[in-house]
């Protein structure tokens, strides 16, 4: 698999769960996440204060954030944020993240679809 020339440079890969552990710590700083599209919370399980109305969401197991920025599209594909269909995919986001509230929010720079990882992961 060929590098991505749009992947920031030396920006290695955090896991979602550290990311949202570390939120405050990390906040301001660029990370880069992968987790299952989870559209604009189609499933009810990202609710909070300071969730941002223009977002979409990512989750991997118990751990979710909120992606704003850049919308969950590239050249050759996009998902839709109303479909649940679309939820079957996963996503690698680039960005900054950021706290509002009691939500932790990716201010995404690249988004990028990835294969679901595999159960020896």
């Amino acid at each position: 698999m060929r590098s991505d020339p749009r992947r920031p440079r030396g920006l290695s890969h955090t896991p979602l769960e550290g990311a949202v552990w570390t939120a405050q710590k990390l906040k301001g700083t660029m990370v880069r996440v992968r987790g299952q599209f989870q559209g604009k919370d189609l499933f009810g399980e990202a609710a909070c204060a300071g969730s941002p109305g223009d977002g979409w969401v990512i989750k991997d197991g118990s751990f979710w954030v909120w992606v704003t920025g850049h919308k969950p599209q590239g050249k050759g594909w996009k998902l839709d944020p109303t479909s649940r269909s679309d939820a079957e995919r996963w996503v690698e986001v680039a960005g900054n993240l950021e706290l509002r509230d009691e939500c932790v929010v990716l201010q995404a720079t690249d988004v990028m679809v990835v294969p679901a990882p595999t159960a020896s992961r």
